[in-house]
């Protein structure tokens, strides 16, 4: 499976004693399983949201598979960085529009999000994130509290 240099140096061995372990994205319909990765907020201060991913428990095994590719490539931190950059373009893009622009316009990019990359990627994970907390949906308006 052709993957960037970064993931060829982290993921070592495909396969471990618990299975295997490293997804492969031409076989693995992954994005046919539901959404398996989750993303929740918190904010480090009053004004800066973070949001930390997490995966379900899996009852399947390509679930679980997905369950230690997330582990084995160390995604938790990367997605962290790439949600925050995000979050930051969409409080620039959207921040003076109303919250029935805001969600219409996030649930639009949740559906193409969802096409492209599948339901477990992290942008979709973000975005969902995002329509599920009002906290959060106010911050990327730039509304005060």
């Amino acid at each position: 499976m052709p993957s960037c240099h970064r993931c060829n140096v982290v993921r070592g061995r495909t396969f471990d004693r618990n299975g295997r372990r490293i997804l492969q994205f031409y076989d693995d319909r992954i994005e046919t399983r539901g959404a398996l990765l989750v993303a929740t907020e918190h904010f480090k201060s009053k004004d800066t949201p973070v949001l930390e991913f997490k995966t379900k428990n899996a009852m399947t095994s390509i679930g679980q598979v997905f369950c230690r590719h997330f582990a084995a490539l160390r995604l938790e931190s990367r997605f962290r960085k790439q949600a925050s950059a995000d979050l930051a373009t969409l409080r620039g893009q959207l921040g003076a529009s109303s919250e029935t622009i805001v969600k219409k316009v996030l649930r639009n990019d949740l559906k193409a999000t969802n096409r492209r990359e599948g339901a477990n990627s992290c942008r979709s994970a973000m975005l969902r994130a995002i329509l599920g907390s009002p906290k959060l949906l106010k911050w990327v308006r730039n509304v005060k509290s």
